[in-house]
């Protein structure tokens, strides 16, 4: 069995629209102070700049670019004399014989 996306799903190409058409954009735009293909250089030079600058969403931008975003990190707590959290998992449209002991016997 193949994971991913059901066969016809359009949903992963649509997500790239937008991308597809700021690349299209960056690659031909021009002016008097910026060459054909050189946009995105442009921008990230700016970027740069006002990082330079102190400014924090610069700063921030560039480190999530370069070292990647800082993961989050989530804590469930059900109080202090509480055992572990109990999880269970439904997985559909697997069939009838999908269904597993959670207990393991």
């Amino acid at each position: 069995m193949t994971a991913g996306a059901p066969k016809g799903n359009k949903n992963a190409a649509r997500g790239t629209e937008f991308r597809d058409a700021l690349r299209k954009v960056l690659r031909n735009y021009e002016d008097d102070k910026i060459a054909r293909g050189k946009a995105l250089e442009g921008v990230a030079n700016r970027l740069l700049l006002n990082a330079l600058e102190g400014d924090l969403g610069s700063i921030q931008e560039i480190a999530n670019r370069t070292d990647g975003k800082v993961k989050q990190q989530t804590e469930i707590s059900t109080g202090p004399d509480s055992g572990p959290v109990a999880l269970t998992l439904v997985v559909q449209g697997m069939g009838s014989n999908a269904a597993a002991d959670p207990s393991g016997s």
